[in-house]
C-alpha cells in the first residue's frame, strides 16, 4: 500500500530489502566428498576431489582394538597414517594404520608396535596393487569403570615425518596436540582431513627404499592419552583402490567426477563451520538443537509472514 500511495503522489517508491539467504558454493560432487570427510563411517561412498589421474574401486575399512593403562604404563599413543606405506623389519608391508605404543607418559623414544589386527583392511590388502585414502577417522571410547575415569586425551593431525619418526613421549604429545580433553564418558570422534600429497597413489610393489620419499607429503592423526584406564581405539578408513590382477579383477574406465571444486575447496568450505575434524557427543547434541532452533525460528517467521499479508503490511 505504501509503494501504491508513493506512486500516486508522483514519488519514487522506496526499494524494499530483502532478506539474502546464503547460497552453497559448493556442487554436488563436492558436496558428497564433504559429506563423506565429515562422517567416513556412515556417508555414501564418494570420489575424492584430487588434482591427479587415474581411478580405481571405493572400500570402507574399520578396525579396533582395545587396551588399557595402568600405573606403570600410563601413556598412550596411536597413529593413524591411512595412505602412507611402510616396510617392517621381517619384510612384510604394511599401512601405518596400527602403529601405536604402550609406556610410561613420560619416556620419549619409545619404539611403536605394530599390530595387524588393528589396520583397517589388512586381510584386504591381498589383491590391491595401488591405493590411495579418501577419507578417514579415529574414535577414541573409554569402556572402563565410570567412578574410574580420569587422565587426559589429546588430538592432532600432520604430516607423515613428524608422525612416524617423533620422539615425544605420551605427555609431551599431549602438550602437542591441537585439541585435549579429560577422559570423556562419551566417544570422541578424530576426522582426517587429506591434502593433495595424500593424493599420491601408494603402489605396493614399488622399491622399499623410497617409502619415506612417497610418503612425505601425506598427513596422518594422533591419538595421546596420559593416565589409567581401558579404552577402545576404533579406525576407518574410506579408500580409492586398484586390483592386482588376482581373480581376473580390473578398473575400467572410471567417470570422473563431475565437480568443479578441489580438495581446498572443500576443506576451506568445512573449515568455515568450525573445527570440524573434532567431534565429541555434545558436540552432536549443539547440532542437533541448533537445527531444531533453525526450524522453530523458520517456522515463526513464516507465520510472522502470513499475518502481515492478512493485515496487508
Amino acid at each position: 500500500m505504501a509503494r501504491k500511495k508513493a506512486q500516486k503522489q508522483g514519488k519514487k517508491a522506496p526499494r524494499q530489502s530483502r532478506a539474502l539467504v546464503p547460497r552453497t558454493i559448493l556442487d554436488s560432487g563436492a558436496k558428497s566428498y564433504a559429506a563423506l570427510l565429515l562422517d567416513p563411517c556412515g556417508a555414501p561412498l564418494a570420489r575424492p576431489l584430487y588434482n591427479s589421474t587415474g581411478s580405481g574401486y571405493l572400500i570402507r575399512l574399520e578396525a579396533s582394538m582395545t587396551f588399557a593403562t595402568d600405573a606403570t604404563n600410563d601413556g598412550f599413543r596411536y597413529t593413524l597414517i591411512p595412505g602412507a606405506y611402510d616396510t617392517q623389519a621381517d619384510g612384510a608391508s604394511c599401512r601405518k594404520a596400527a602403529m601405536w605404543s604402550l609406556s610410561p607418559s613420560t619416556s620419549a623414544n619409545y619404539p611403536y608396535t605394530f599390530n595387524s589386527a588393528a589396520v583397517p583392511g589388512w586381510n584386504f590388502q591381498g589383491i590391491m596393487d595401488s591405493w590411495r585414502a579418501v577419507a578417514a577417522c579415529v574414535e577414541l571410547t573409554y569402556i572402563g569403570k565410570e567412578t574410574d575415569r580420569a587422565g587426559m586425551i589429546g588430538f592432532r593431525q600432520t604430516d607423515y615425518e613428524a608422525l612416524s619418526n617423533s620422539p615425544l613421549s605420551p605427555l609431551q604429545a599431549l602438550g602437542a596436540s591441537q585439541r585435549t580433553l579429560r577422559t570423556p564418558a562419551d566417544t570422541v570422534t578424530f576426522r582426517w582431513s587429506p591434502t593433495e600429497g595424500d593424493s599420491v597413489w601408494t603402489n605396493k610393489q614399488a622399491a622399499v627404499d623410497s617409502d619415506s620419499e612417497r610418503d612425505k607429503g601425506k598427513t596422518g592423526v594422533e591419538v595421546s592419552i596420559v593416565g589409567i584406564g581401558s579404552f577402545r581405539v576404533r579406525s576407518t578408513v574410506v579408500y580409492e583402490w586398484r586390483p592386482n590382477g588376482a581373480g581376473d579383477m580390473s578398473v575400467g574406465a572410471q567417470t570422473p567426477v563431475a565437480s568443479s571444486h578441489t580438495v581446498r575447496d572443500v576443506l576451506q568450505f568445512l573449515g568455515s563451520m568450525g573445527d570440524w575434524t573434532f567431534k565429541t557427543a555434545h558436540d552432536g547434541a549443539v547440532a542437533a538443537s541448533k537445527l531444531v532452533a533453525g526450524y522453530r525460528a523458520g517456522k515463526a517467521l513464516v507465520s510472522g509472514m502470513r499475518s502481515m499479508a492478512i493485515m496487508g503490511v
